[in-house]
């Protein structure tokens, strides 16, 4: 009886521990595109310097939020860090929009298609996440993982919500 038991605990452990790889490796490729993200973030500079020498705020705010970010370790740390790149892109952008020399320039052009597909490999890879991390919960509720998760100290994982776009200025 001991024996079958310890066998069961073995396997369970065994399918949490793959389970629970599952979200992780989904987290990563959503930390690729946020870093891609992020590092576009130099770029914004180099064109808000060219055309706006006068906007210092927010050439600040870029700098800041991708030092912020940079800096930034775990995941929590990086989802908060991320209000602030939201924000920082948030701006250039609603200063983009009001200046039609930049509008015109090939760089900002550029870079405005990049934001725009990075921001679609965000919302894809967020999605995987979510399905990963909804699937390993969904597991830790099941019998009998339900009880070995709790001696093993697996845990659900948090999903991961976007941010609001419209921040406050």
């Amino acid at each position: 009886m001991g024996f079958g038991i310890a066998i069961g605990a073995i396997g369970t452990y065994n399918d949490l521990t793959y389970s629970i790889s599952k979200p992780l490796e989904a987290w990563a490729q959503v930390e690729n595109q946020l870093q891609r993200r992020t590092d576009l973030i130099p770029s914004l500079v180099l064109v808000t310097q060219t055309y706006a020498r006068h906007e210092q705020e927010i050439i600040s705010l870029l700098e800041q939020s991708h030092q912020v970010y940079l800096q930034a370790y775990t995941q929590e740390k990086k989802l908060q860090a991320l209000a602030l790149v939201d924000k920082a892109i948030n701006n250039f952008q609603n200063y983009a929009a009001t200046n039609s020399h930049l509008q015109a320039s090939q760089l900002f052009i550029n870079l405005q298609y990049e934001i725009a597909g990075t921001e679609n490999r965000i919302a894809i890879e967020r999605m995987r996440y979510n399905q990963a991390t909804n699937a390993y919960n969904q597991q830790l509720q099941q019998f009998p993982n339900v009880v070995f998760a709790k001696v093993f100290a697996f845990k659900p994982m948090p999903f991961y919500e976007s941010s609001d776009r419209n921040i406050e200025q």
